[in-house]
């Protein structure tokens, strides 16, 4: 058996009883706005075991942005199309890092490691703790107050389909800077 195998004992009652799941038709989680999740210019980690059951049309992830779209009302989306994450930050009028794409694609059906990491101005995609994407910038997120969305990238619109567990947000820390081995644990709380 795998480590991932062991880690959510197959795809049984297991991975219902420590992940969430989206049916992809009207389910999301939200959390008001909290300043947790603006990130600045500064340093950051999303990361999160993603399985994608259904539809791999665009579907959000995680986002923070308000229903209306668009780089005005949108400080970061993270989307899954075709298996493959996409990202958009924005600085609040424009997007600065837009439709940043990884190089490898998730495996459908299977749990898979995903890691959105900000050290500095070099931005990285981990899949599996293999780097898959690459960026260089030195812009500021926008930190303008609204929802964090996961499941979708706002209520109503590109609902994601499967299951998503140890969902870690760290600001101020770039946890991952090279190839890593995905934790098979529990996450903990990094500071």
């Amino acid at each position: 058996m795998s480590p991932i195998q062991q880690m959510f004992l197959g795809a049984g009652a297991a991975v219902q009883n420590y992940s969430v799941g989206f049916d992809g038709s009207g389910d999301y989680l939200s959390l008001a706005n909290s300043t947790d999740f603006d990130f600045g210019s500064g340093d950051f980690t999303i990361e999160c075991w993603v399985k994608v059951t259904g539809n791999t049309s665009i579907k959000g992830l995680i986002a923070k942005r308000t229903p209306n779209g668009g780089a005005t009302n949108t400080n970061w989306v993270i989307y899954i199309d075709g298996l493959r994450t996409r990202s958009w930050f924005s600085n609040g009028s424009s997007y600065f890092i837009s439709d940043w794409n990884s190089s490898s694609s998730l495996v459908a059906n299977q749990w898979n490691h995903l890691a959105i990491v900000r050290n500095g101005d070099d931005w990285k995609v981990y899949m599996n703790g293999t780097q898959t994407g690459s960026v260089t910038n030195s812009s500021t997120i926008a930190s303008t107050s609204r929802s964090l969305y996961i499941g979708a990238d706002h209520p109503g619109n590109a609902e994601f389909e499967g299951y998503v567990s140890n969902l870690r947000v760290v600001k101020g820390t770039a946890v991952y800077t090279s190839n890593f081995t995905p934790s098979y644990v529990a996450l903990t709380n990094i500071t």
